[in-house]
């Protein structure tokens, strides 16, 4: 059992490394959080598109979920109550229109979810992501980064 638990501590900790080094979650020195108006049209956009393209995250995540040179990183919205937050989760399962994986972020504002919290996210649910493979150094997706760091 112990052995269990470090090995999901060495993935969390070293898929949350990769991460940041992709700039996909802001690091704790200089978290970054970007207030847009609900609607922001340029953002659905760019939801729309990482929706019709997320068929090759899920042929990708299938292909390679075990290879650790890959990580497989989905952003939705989270709520409690009226609150809501744009947040990045690990992911490590696809499962009947279900992602399953870990949350990356820390809320800023929800109460009822942390860093590190076990989630599952609904494929229509997902507003962007990202392919980061370590081998070459690339990334693919993560559709909305240049619109997101223009407005902070």
């Amino acid at each position: 059992m112990k052995s269990l638990t470090l090995s999901v501590f060495l993935s969390i900790w070293i898929l949350t490394a990769s991460a940041q080094q992709a700039n996909i979650v802001p690091s704790k020195r200089n978290p970054a959080a970007v207030k847009l108006e609900k609607d922001d049209a340029k953002l659905l956009a760019l939801k729309s598109m990482a929706q019709a393209q997320l068929g090759e995250f899920v042929d990708s995540l299938t292909k390679y979920k075990n290879d650790d040179n890959y990580r497989f990183i989905i952003k939705s919205d989270f709520h409690d109550g009226v609150n809501h937050e744009h947040m990045w989760t690990a992911i490590f399962k696809y499962t009947h229109g279900v992602f399953g994986g870990l949350l990356l972020d820390s809320a800023f504002v929800l109460k009822n979810i942390r860093k590190g919290d076990k989630v599952f996210i609904k494929k229509e649910d997902v507003e962007d992501w990202v392919i980061y493979d370590s081998i070459h150094k690339t990334q693919i997706g993560y559709f909305s980064e240049k619109y997101l760091h223009s407005k902070m």
